[in-house]
C-alpha cells in the first residue's frame, strides 16, 4: 500500500532529505540542506557536492538489494556530513538524512533542534553541548567580572590602608605632643588641684585618642609589635601557662630561668613563636612521651655567625636553652638541621629551626644546635643584653673632641615636629641630659660631626632623610652611639639593626626615660 507524504511533514519527518534522479542529480533538497549548502542547485551532480567513503561509485545506488541502503555523505567544501538511508523510487532516490554535527559546527552554533527528526539523540547533544557551551561562556564572563572586581577592592582596600597608615601615623604624632606637653603642664603647676584635674583630663583624652590611632594601624597593617628591651626571663614565666599546654599532657617541661632581670632587645611575639615551633620539634621526636626544659643563663661569648673569627669581641648574651630528652639527631640530620625546609618528617615544614636562627641573628646573637643518637637534642638562642656593646675606655680612644670631662649624658635630638622638638628637650633637660636639638637629619650629621654624643634620638619618618638612614650615617661617624628611634609607624625589622632601640608615638615620658638609661647603662 502506497502511502501519499506531504513536503512539509517529509520535511518534520526528515529535515535533511533530499530527491536524487536516475542519474544522481539534485531534484528537489529541503531547506535545511539549502541553508547549509547553498551553492546546491537543482540539475547539479550529487558528487560535485559530496563524496561517498569508499570513492564516489555510482553503482552504489543502481545495485537492487532488498534491504535500505546505508548512505555517508562528505561536503567537499565545509567538511559537514550527512548520513541516512536510500530509498528507491520511481526515476529516481529518496535520501532519508540527518546531520552529521562536527565539533566546529557545534562551536559555530551552526544548527537549530528544528533541523534534527523528532526523537533524535543528537537533539539532546545538541542541547547539552550548547548548555555547555552557554555555561562556560557565562561562567568565563563571571570570572573576569569577578577578576575585575576584585582587582577594585584590592586597589580600593590598599588606597584605605595607606590613608590609614599616614592618619595613624599623623594622630601619633599630635598626640605625642599633647602628651609630652602635659608632662609639662605638670612640672609647672605643683601642687594645684585644679590645674592637675585639668591636665589629667586631657591626658586621659590623649589616651583615648591612642587607642583609636592603633585601630587605624591595624586597619593600615602596621605591625603593633615592637622592638624593646626586655627581661627574657619575665616573658617566659609569664607565658609558662601558655607553653605548657603546647606540649601536651605526655610531656613534662620543666623551667629553669636563671637570666635575672637581665635584657635584651627583642620581639618579644616573634620569641614566643620561636620557643612555640622549638617546643613542637621536641614534642613530635618524642611520641611516647618525655621531658622537655626551656633554661636561661648570662653567658660571656663572641659571636660571629660561624665564622671563627679571633678578632671577634667577647660581650654578654642572655641564653635561651631547649632541651629534650628524644631520640636525638645522627650527623647527617644535624649537618642540615637548619636549613629552610629541612624535615625528617614526611608532613614537616622545617620552619622550626630555620626560623629560630634567622630570629636570633636579626635580634644581633645566633643558634646553635647539639644532638646525637639516642641522647636528645638541645638548641640555643644566644641574645645580646642591652648596654653592653662598647666601654668608656673604648670611646675615649674615637677621633673626637670627646670633652670626657663632662658627666651628663649628651644626647643628639632629631625631629621634625617643633612643639615635640621643644617638649622632649625640655623634658630631657630637667632629668639632666645634656640635649642638643636638629630639626633634620642635615643638621643632625653635622652636629655629630663636631661633637660627641651618648645617643641618637631620632623620629624614623621625616622630610628628606629618614630616621633610620641618619642613625646609619651617624654610627659610622660615631660607632659608640646608642641610637633609640621613634615613630608613630612601626618600622619592619630589617630597617633596625641590632642593639638599636625602638619606642612608638604618642611616646610615654616613663618608658622613654627607661630606654635611655638602658642604652646608656655605663655612663648612667
Amino acid at each position: 500500500m502506497a502511502v501519499t507524504i506531504d513536503r512539509e511533514l517529509l520535511d518534520h519527518l526528515f529535515p535533511a532529505n533530499l530527491f536524487l534522479d536516475e542519474h544522481l542529480k539534485f531534484s528537489s533538497i529541503s531547506s535545511s540542506l539549502r541553508k547549509h549548502f547553498p551553492d546546491i542547485e537543482v540539475g547539479s551532480p550529487l558528487f560535485h557536492h559530496f563524496d561517498l567513503p569508499g570513492g564516489n561509485d555510482w553503482a552504489y545506488f543502481h545495485a537492487h538489494d532488498d534491504r535500505l541502503k546505508i548512505v555517508h555523505l562528505t561536503s567537499k567544501c565545509t567538511n559537514y556530513k550527512l548520513a541516512g538511508a536510500i530509498v528507491p523510487q520511481d526515476g529516481g532516490y529518496f535520501l532519508a538524512l540527518h546531520h552529521v554535527p562536527t565539533e566546529k559546527a557545534f562551536k559555530e552554533n551552526r544548527f537549530q533542534i528544528s533541523e534534527f527528526p523528532p526523537g533524535d539523540p543528537r537533539v539532546q547533544g545538541l542541547m547539552l553541548i550548547n548548555l555547555q557551551r552557554a555555561l562556560i561562556e557565562e561562567s568565563q564572563d563571571t570570572a573576569i567580572e569577578l577578576a575585575y572586581e576584585r582587582q577594585r577592592s584590592v586597589e580600593l582596600l590598599d588606597r584605605i590602608s595607606r590613608i590609614a597608615g599616614y592618619m595613624a601615623h599623623d594622630f601619633n604624632n599630635f598626640l605625642s605632643i599633647i602628651k609630652l606637653n602635659c608632662d609639662r603642664l605638670s612640672r609647672e603647676i605643683g601642687h594645684d588641684e585644679r590645674m592637675e584635674r585639668l591636665v589629667s583630663i586631657i591626658r586621659e583624652t590623649a589616651a583615648r585618642g591612642s587607642s583609636i590611632t592603633s585601630s587605624l594601624m591595624k586597619l593600615s597593617h602596621q605591625r603593633t609589635d615592637t622592638l624593646m628591651p626586655m627581661a627574657i626571663d619575665k616573658l617566659i614565666e609569664d607565658n609558662t601557662a601558655f607553653l605548657r599546654t603546647v606540649v601536651g599532657s605526655n610531656v613534662t617541661l620543666t623551667v629553669n630561668l636563671g637570666g635575672g632581670e637581665a635584657q635584651s632587645v627583642i620581639s618579644h611575639v616573634r620569641l614566643l613563636n620561636c620557643l612555640t615551633n622549638l617546643l613542637i620539634n621536641s614534642r613530635d621526636a618524642m611520641p611516647n612521651g618525655g621531658e622537655i626544659t626551656i633554661t636561661t643563663e648570662r653567658r660571656i661569648a663572641a659571636l660571629d655567625g660561624g665564622k671563627n673569627d679571633p678578632s671577634t669581641p667577647l660581650r654578654e648574651y642572655l641564653v635561651v636553652e631547649v632541651a629534650d630528652t628524644g631520640k636525638g639527631m645522627t650527623e647527617a640530620v644535624l649537618s642540615r638541621a637548619f636549613e629552610p625546609l629541612f624535615s625528617t618528617k614526611s608532613n614537616g615544614t622545617g620552619f622550626g629551626l630555620a626560623s629560630a636562627l634567622e630570629f636570633a641573628r636579626e635580634m644581633g646573637g645566633d643558634a646553635s644546635l647539639e644532638s646525637a643518637p639516642g641522647k636528645g637534642a638541645r638548641v640555643y638562642m644566644y641574645f645580646p643584653t642591652v648596654g653592653q656593646n662598647v666601654s668608656r675606655a673604648e670611646m675615649s680612644a674615637a677621633n673626637f673632641d670627646t670633652g670626657m670631662g663632662h658627666e651628663k649624658i649628651r644626647i643628639l635630638l632629631v625631629e621634625d615636629e617643633p612643639y615635640a622638638l621643644e617638649a622632649l628637650m625640655e623634658m630631657l633637660e630637667a632629668e639632666g641630659y645634656e640635649v642638643t636639638p636638629c630639626e633634620t637629619g642635615e643638621a643632625a650629621l653635622q652636629a655629630n660631626e663636631r661633637e660627641r654624643y651618648d645617643v641618637l634620638l631620632t623620629d624614623i619618618v621625616m622630610p628628606g632623610q629618614r630616621g633610620t638612614e641618619l642613625a646609619r650615617l651617624a654610627c659610622a661617624q660615631q660607632p659608640q652611639l646608642s641610637v633609640i628611634l621613634m615613630s608613630g609607624y612601626v618600622p619592619d625589622p630589617s630597617d633596625i639593626k641590632p642593639g638599636w632601640l625602638f619606642i612608638r608615638k604618642p611616646m610615654d615620658t616613663t618608658e622613654l626615660l627607661g630606654l635611655i638609661k638602658a642604652a646608656t647603662p655605663i655612663a648612667a
